[in-house]
């Protein structure tokens, strides 16, 4: 928050399956284990048990967790129930209009003298024209023409674009703007009337990656399994389960618009003692829960697919923390796992792990 040239990074959540009160509380939980170590679940927030009456262990976080609230209310517009793909788009573009800028132009050719004629507009208004004696050109000698437009930026310097013949594209107001959108999740993506699953799934894909490709946000979708994983038998496979694309209930659209699609396990569900080599029982606490989770890359367009990564979680406070790989793992280690502990004999978690990386 004290760095000028960090990104402004905002978050739109449709919190499709959980209330948006549900969202607020489990995020509390998380940073009340971030900064104090302490673990409280989404029941004690809300006093669930207690008539509404707050836990005196709670009273003096309080002035913490409301400065938190305010940050997340700042920084995340957190929407409540379930979408249709049309409403979703319709509520990210009309925020993305108000913060930014269209250009695009009409451009014309003379299939007799290649000259180009056509204007430049930013949001509907003529900015600039093209110049048949205005161009790059290649070793080849093929031009391409263009405009060169300022627009406005929220620092007070104006952003210079050039724009190209067949250019269409969308600019912010502010340069270190970042939006982050998730669906959570896809199965709670409402289906309009008088259509179907899937072809509410491939509407939805292709307006996430209109968003990608256009406007240039980063879209999250959150998706569960379909049964099919939990039929196999973990003893019979080499490598235990690891979740492929075929897994993901009624999303083939999605995943192959996705550019990175990750697959996360609680191997207890699945009956893998061994998932990734990893001794899953010695990571199940006195409640009968497994903390040990495991994420699998099972797409990724700009690298390798196939890593595993294990992970401790918390699971009242939502917490994930990086594990090394399996054979790296130590008595320690599954000591501090199974009982969420942040240090042991004077030794943080995170300096644990790093020695033994």
């Amino acid at each position: 928050e004290y760095d000028d040239k960090f990104p402004n990074i905002e978050w739109t959540y449709f919190s499709m399956e959980r209330s948006p009160l549900y969202k607020r509380a489990k995020w509390l939980c998380w940073l009340l284990y971030n900064d104090y170590g302490v673990r409280f679940g989404i029941d004690d927030l809300l006093s669930w048990q207690r008539d509404k009456i707050i836990s005196s262990e709670l009273l003096p976080y309080i002035p913490r967790l409301l400065q938190y609230l305010d940050l997340l209310e700042e920084k995340i517009d957190l929407i409540g129930g379930e979408k249709t793909p049309s409403e979703i788009y319709d509520i990210i573009c009309s925020k993305l209009n108000r913060e930014g800028y269209h250009i695009y132009c009409n451009t014309q050719f003379d299939r007799f003298t290649g000259d180009i004629s056509g204007s430049v507009f930013v949001n509907s208004a003529p900015v600039g024209s093209f110049d048949p004696k205005v161009f790059e050109s290649n070793k080849y000698g093929t031009k391409k023409y263009y405009v060169d437009v300022l627009i406005p930026t929220k620092n007070g310097d104006p952003r210079l674009v050039r724009v190209y013949e067949n250019t269409k594209l969308y600019v912010p107001y502010d340069p270190l703007k970042v939006n982050i959108i998730i669906l959570d999740h896809l199965s709670k993506v409402r289906i309009p009337e008088g259509s179907n699953r899937k072809c509410t799934n491939d509407i939805t894909a292709d307006f996430m990656a209109e968003l990608r490709d256009y406007y240039g946000i980063t879209v999250i979708s959150v998706n569960q399994f379909n049964r099919e994983i939990y039929q196999l038998d973990p003893a019979r496979l080499p490598n235990g389960i690891v979740p492929t694309e075929t897994f993901f209930a009624d999303s083939s659209s999605i995943i192959r618009n996705a550019d990175l699609v990750l697959g996360i396990l609680d191997p207890s569900r699945l009956s893998d003692w061994n998932q990734a080599g990893y001794d899953v029982t010695s990571t199940i606490n006195s409640a009968g829960y497994c903390t040990l989770r495991t994420v699998h890359v099972v797409k990724s367009t700009y690298g390798g697919s196939g890593s595993i990564i294990g992970f401790s979680f918390v699971g009242e406070s939502g917490y994930f923390r990086s594990l090394p790989k399996a054979r790296a793992m130590n008595d320690n280690l599954y000591y501090m796992t199974v009982n969420s502990l942040n240090s042991l004999e004077g030794q943080s978690f995170e300096d644990t792990v790093a020695a033994r990386l």
